[in-house]
């Protein structure tokens, strides 16, 4: 009933009678605003912007050696699959070793007023961080917050620090992952040598007992075409020595049922798969084709051709694997910066928070807003009290009530 007979008139009216003590109220509260925003404690933050370097550990050039072997098609774009270098790096800045070297550096335990590793890790978490952004980059940042109360010298202290903090994150995280890729080109290194080095054994032994061979029969060559059939079956066999090696290598970086290795181990039984089919086919007395069947040939023939077979695969394996070889050698050897440092850090010339002008603004809203608010029961509680005297005594009697101590 009362709201009836009041007005906006009515509200505008009572706010222009107090219209000194909401002015009043509002710079009042503005100014213990600042006061408080100058004595609460400042954070300082030092961030660097990075770029993973590109990841030749995983790649190890091997797409660009089977791209010059012919008839291996698009197969060396699977590489693309392997984790990211960035991926590394995540890992790396999430790490429980990263973290403990900070605190052992900078003493935060003694900094935290912490008791335990766990409760300063904790601590440090909400100090440090990284965000990923959309261009591939990794923003790597630092904090450190001053006391109440907090001026000249002791800003500058949490300046420099996390500055400093910053600076040591990046040092540890690029002498972290040159470690992870060092450790990874040695496995690799040891695998194809021992693949390498058994090849070598095949070749110096088929070379010798080709070289018995042609001293034995005085046989030196056969037709063209011959050679040709024989050079396809080494180029296939070479396919399957570079795919075993391939998988291999997943296998260091990869779970065993990973699509990247199931699908390389299909391949893998493709190829296998033809490599007998040729060697059926050059055996055998029904060859429709280019290739010549070695059972139509003099036993001498037959007996030059395996030979020479075997030679060629051996060669073919050996010409793959060397620069391989020689390759995973200077990646394990490699100590050369992991990442790209876009935007170095700096020392922090402006605090991070708080926002002192958000807390006066927000703080002088509140103070408008409580003051309507006050406005609007004062006008109401005056109506009822000239037109409903009982509503009014009831609500007397109920804050009454509240108010008294039990």
């Amino acid at each position: 009933m009362s709201d009836k007979r009041i007005s906006i008139l009515d509200y505008i009216y009572k706010a222009a009678q107090y219209k000194w003590k909401i002015l009043v109220n509002f710079f009042l509260v503005c100014a213990l605003a600042v006061g408080i925003s100058l004595a609460v404690p400042k954070t300082y933050l030092a961030s660097a912007t990075v770029l993973p370097a590109s990841d030749e550990i995983q790649n190890m050039g091997i797409s660009a050696l089977l791209s010059d072997i012919p008839a291996m098609g698009g197969l060396g774009g699977l590489m693309a699959g392997l984790g990211s270098e960035g991926t590394t790096l995540v890992a790396i800045l999430n790490s429980r070793s990263l973290k403990d070297s900070l605190i052992q550096k900078f003493d935060l335990m003694k900094l935290y007023k912490t008791k335990t590793m766990v409760e300063t890790r904790k601590a440090l978490e909400q100090y440090i961080g990284f965000e990923l952004t959309e261009e591939g980059t990794i923003k790597v940042f630092a904090k450190a917050k001053t006391k109440y109360f907090s001026f000249g010298n002791k800003d500058d202290e949490a300046k420099n620090r996390c500055y400093a903090m910053a600076v040591y994150m990046l040092e540890r995280l690029d002498r972290m992952n040159q470690e992870l890729r060092t450790e990874s080109a040695k496995n690799q290194r040891v695998f194809i040598e021992k693949r390498y080095m058994q090849n070598k054994d095949d070749l110096n032994e088929i070379e010798n007992e080709f070289s018995r061979f042609q001293k034995r029969t005085g046989v030196i060559a056969l037709e063209e075409q011959t050679k040709a059939t024989i050079e396809v079956i080494a180029q296939v066999k070479a396919l399957v020595v570079a795919k075993e090696v391939e998988i291999a290598q997943y296998k260091q970086i990869m779970s065993p049922e990973h699509s990247t290795i199931i699908t390389a181990q299909k391949e893998l039984a493709g190829l296998e798969k033809k490599y007998d089919e040729l060697l059926r086919r050059s055996t055998s007395d029904e060859t429709p084709d280019v290739f010549l069947s070695m059972s139509n040939l003099p036993q001498v023939g037959v007996e030059y051709l395996r030979l020479y077979r075997d030679l060629m695969i051996q060669e073919t394996i050996q010409e793959f694997l060397v620069p391989m070889y020689e390759q995973a050698k200077i990646q394990e050897a490699k100590d050369t910066p992991s990442l790209q440092v876009l935007d170095k850090v700096i020392v922090p010339d402006k605090k991070f928070k708080p926002k002192r002008a958000f807390i006066v603004l927000f703080a002088g809203f509140a103070s408008l807003v409580l003051s309507l608010i006050y406005i609007y029961l004062k006008v109401n509680l005056e109506d009822l009290r000239e037109h409903d005297s009982t509503t009014y005594r009831k609500l007397q009697q109920v804050a009454k009530e509240l108010s008294l101590k039990k």
